[in-house]
């Protein structure tokens, strides 16, 4: 049985080390991936974001007065006109159709209403409009995750700060003219139709992306939150170009729409700037389109990255932008391995002198505790910050003292039988002791683990590094100290007494 538990003590020496290849530059290997570092070690871009708060109520405001026109369109109540800017007002043709239209509108849990003879007016109610701001701060930040994931940047730091605002942290980038233009772009995809009669009410004037002037209808047939997926690909005389797919509410709704309007024009508009506007020329069932323009290979990329992430419900506005060099990062990072080196140093010498080969062991359980740590931000590809420096510092702490707690019940235990005039063989020494201190240390490093997790879970950024270090740390620390150093004791030759 004692030898299976040496095999087992190396087998996981031996992946320990392998998993670490890749940090080393050694080999690499599908398991694990090197460690990373963070912004406070590697560098990177700084900003933090607010949300246009405006813009979002203008952008509600016109969704909601588009649904509007949708519902009396299909209860076929006439409609004089919808006006909107910090309300909406609609006028309708006679008041008795007012009468009959204000019961379809069931509006009333998010608008304030009030009725004239002909007209209907809508205010935003103010719990409304903060209930908007924080699902729509929420909806940014995952846009944004999905938009700096195309960077290959390891965990970037995504937070909600205050009301709207939203700190993003990108380790290892440079160029923070590059993350600003992808991540800041609003993307508000729309299908319009060109409409027959510029001067028709509710058409506007829109420029082409190549400087022509289109006339559109008010009305948006499809919007970007239709679109499934969105990638670069060439047309048939070699300009990228951007093909859509749309899901599957999308692709009815395309084919519905192609289907009515066949020999109409159909402006594919993004950002107020209409990129193309082909001609319908029969049903489109395949739920497909493409984008075409005087694109470059590079911004047909990001136009697709941006379309296939989803759109921004309003613009973001950069308040605070940090550029974070290199050589802040290179003293941090030396000054947390001299301090990861100094403590292993004067701790595995306390150890020594004050244990003697008991001590060896704890020296030894130590560097197995921080490799298993290290392998284990291998496997899950963490980066490693500051606060995980200092979570790494802790483990180092921690498994020392689950190692002093089992040489001093040993060492309580051998006074004990001295005193009773009991002999004891090693073996008994070292069982009694492992079995005294077991429970202490589970039962302290179980309490820390659930410390852990809760810094984890409400813990944002910094903390968040800090949390997954410390509690690798312990996990590992109950294996080391419990386990592998049992073993190597069974390995050190002490002869008839126990040296500690």
């Amino acid at each position: 049985m004692a030898t299976i538990h040496r095999y087992i003590l190396a087998a996981v020496l031996l992946f320990a080390l392998a998993c670490l290849g890749p940090t080393l530059g050694v080999f690499n290997w599908s398991i694990s991936s090197p460690i990373k570092l963070g912004l406070d070690l590697k560098g990177g871009v700084h900003l933090v974001y607010s949300l246009d708060k405006e813009e979002l109520k203008k952008n509600y405001l016109k969704n909601t007065a588009r649904d509007i026109r949708a519902i009396m369109k299909e209860k076929k109540y006439a409609i004089d006109s919808i006006k909107t800017s910090d309300k909406i007002e609609v006028t309708f043709l006679s008041a008795r159709t007012k009468e009959n239209a204000v019961k379809e509108l069931a509006l009333s849990d998010s608008f304030e209403i009030s009725q004239g003879e002909k007209n209907i007016t809508f205010i935003l109610k103010d719990e409304t409009f903060l209930r908007l701001i924080g699902d729509a701060t929420l909806q940014s930040i995952e846009t944004i995750r999905n938009r700096v994931d195309k960077f290959g940047v390891a965990e970037p730091l995504i937070s909600k700060v205050g009301e709207s605002r939203i700190l993003l942290e990108m380790p290892g980038i440079k160029n923070v003219d590059d993350v600003k233009a992808l991540v800041g772009r609003v993307a508000r995809l729309e299908f319009r139709l060109v409409s027959k009669n510029s001067s028709a009410d509710g058409v506007k004037k829109y420029s082409g992306n190549e400087g022509e002037e289109y006339y559109l209808e008010p009305d948006v047939l499809i919007g970007g939150e239709s679109v499934a997926d969105a990638k670069v690909a060439t047309s048939q005389y070699g300009q990228p170009e951007v093909d859509l797919s749309f899901n599957s509410s999308g692709s009815s709704l395309f084919a519905k729409v192609t289907s009515a309007n066949i020999n109409r024009n159909l402006a594919i508009v993004l950002d107020n700037v209409v990129y193309s506007a082909p001609t319908i020329q029969e049903g489109i069932t395949g739920g497909k389109a493409r984008i075409s323009g005087n694109f470059t290979y590079a911004t047909a990329r990001d136009l697709a990255i941006v379309l296939k992430s989803g759109a921004l419900p309003a613009s973001l506005r950069v308040v605070e932008e940090r550029n974070v060099g290199a050589t802040l990062g290179e003293e941090s990072i030396r000054n947390g391995i001299n301090a990861v080196i100094a403590g292993l140093i004067f701790i595995s010498l306390f150890m020594v002198i004050y244990y003697k080969k008991s001590g060896v062991i704890a020296v030894c359980s130590l560097f197995l505790n921080l490799l298993v740590v290290l392998a284990c931000l291998s496997i899950l590809g963490a980066t490693l910050t500051l606060p995980g420096i200092a979570g790494l510092l802790l483990t180092v702490g921690m498994a020392v003292d689950s190692n002093v707690i089992i040489f001093e019940r040993i060492r309580d235990f051998i006074k004990e039988s001295a005193n009773l005039g009991v002999r004891v063989t090693p073996y008994e020494v070292i069982e009694k002791g492992f079995a005294r201190a077991g429970s202490a240390i589970t039962d302290t490093n179980i309490t820390g683990l659930l410390s852990g997790c809760i810094l984890y879970w409400l813990g944002s950024g910094p903390i968040k590094g800090f949390a997954v270090t410390t509690n690798l740390g312990l996990v590992a620390t109950l294996f080391c100290a419990v386990y592998a150093a049992r073993v190597m004791f069974d390995l050190m030759p002490f002869g008839d007494e126990v040296s500690i």
